[in-house]
């Protein structure tokens, strides 16, 4: 689309008789011609997000796919029954809880600023 409008552009001057011997005419035939690259370039990018918006697109209804399989063993246990053990991966998650994930000297320790002084 935008290669369009730089060939219609690019065709006006053209169209103008411009002299290309002079110093504005060089000018301006390059800046036509700087024009329409940065017009191909753009359709291109264009057309490769347009391409992986719809590959994010499909990734996505894929993994919601794969949640509703995951899940849905979950929803069809019954509610009374307790699990015999409880999951590695929630064993974990209580004690990073509980336990410092850095050593106190690790940690950074920020400089106390002195109180604002009032104006006179």
């Amino acid at each position: 689309m935008k290669e369009k409008k730089a060939a219609y552009l690019k065709g006006l001057i053209d169209g103008l008789g411009i002299d290309e011997t002079t110093k504005e005419g060089k000018v301006i035939k390059a800046m036509s011609e700087l024009l329409g690259e940065l017009a191909e370039d753009v359709d291109a990018i264009d057309e490769d997000v347009t391409h992986a918006y719809d590959q994010i697109n499909d990734l996505s209804e894929e993994l919601e796919d794969l949640e509703a399989d995951l899940y849905e063993d979950d929803d069809t246990d019954d509610a009374d029954e307790e699990p015999e053990e409880t999951p590695r991966m929630l064993r974990t998650a209580a004690t990073m809880t509980t336990t410092p994930m850095w050593p106190g000297s690790l940690i950074m320790r920020w400089p106390v600023l002195p109180a604002a002084r009032r104006s006179t």
